[in-house]
């Protein structure tokens, strides 16, 4: 994989990264307080037992609201009060999930291409070639996603995300249900993405050896925040006899 494919997309704000800012909201899923920041070039894990990650990880991206605090990338303002509408796009956040959610009979090539409409800047068909052969799905183009093995749905995700060269990736706890082997593979290759292009990774996860992939974690417990671990002694140190 070459940098300048999948370089991340420059915003044009005044500051690099992406910044949480004292989250706060009460309810079924609170947050007190939680600040953290995700680097260009790093996988931050947002690792939590009771999914408080998940829920900060949302917050922080603008998909769920907060009472008060901010989130910005780049400079630009992604968290939002709950009298706003959801304004996230696929250029500023690449989103992963769960569900790798192709629809039924989706190609490889389609699937990859989902959300290219918005980046009318790049070349489609060049773009879906590229970013296809750089996940190792050269020749699989017309494959149905919906007939691949789970984790190969989810690799094909992960090209989707990539496609329009967002500013940043945001996983949400997405290889939770394939097998370790599995979920390790896709988590390291979430890292080299992360290092190679230059991306902040947001990964969110209830797994604690998934710590170990990443190049920062942010522990949270109760919508708190109470571990902030970086470099990968540290982190090794910390979290790798789980």
């Amino acid at each position: 994989m070459s940098a300048p494919l999948l370089s991340p997309r420059s915003l044009g704000g005044s500051e690099t990264g992406f910044h949480a800012r004292s989250l706060t909201r009460s309810g079924r899923a609170p947050l007190t307080e939680a600040t953290f920041s995700a680097e260009p070039g790093e996988m931050t894990v947002l690792l939590s037992e009771d999914f408080s990650g998940q829920a900060l990880l949302r917050a922080a991206v603008g998909i769920e609201a907060v009472d008060r605090g901010a989130s910005v990338l780049q400079g630009h303002t992604l968290s939002r009060q709950p009298e706003e509408p959801i304004s996230l796009t696929p250029l500023q956040v690449g989103l992963l999930s769960q569900q790798p959610m192709s629809k039924p009979g989706q190609s490889v090539d389609d699937h990859i291409g989902q959300w290219l409409d918005q980046a009318p800047d790049l070349d489609r068909q060049e773009r879906i070639r590229r970013v296809g052969e750089s996940l190792g799905f050269d020749g699989l183009g017309t494959a149905r996603v919906d007939d691949l093995p789970p984790a190969l749905q989810h690799r094909v995700s992960i090209g989707r995300a990539l496609a329009p060269a967002p500013a940043m990736l945001a996983a949400d706890n997405p290889f939770s249900q394939l097998p370790f082997r599995e979920r390790r593979m896709l988590e390291g290759l979430m890292r080299v993405i992360a290092s190679d292009y230059g991306l902040p990774v947001l990964y969110a996860t209830d797994h604690v050896e998934s710590a170990t992939r990443g190049h920062h974690v942010v522990r949270i417990s109760g919508g708190r925040v109470v571990e902030d671990v970086h470099g990968w002694v540290e982190i090794q140190r910390t979290f790798g006899s789980y």
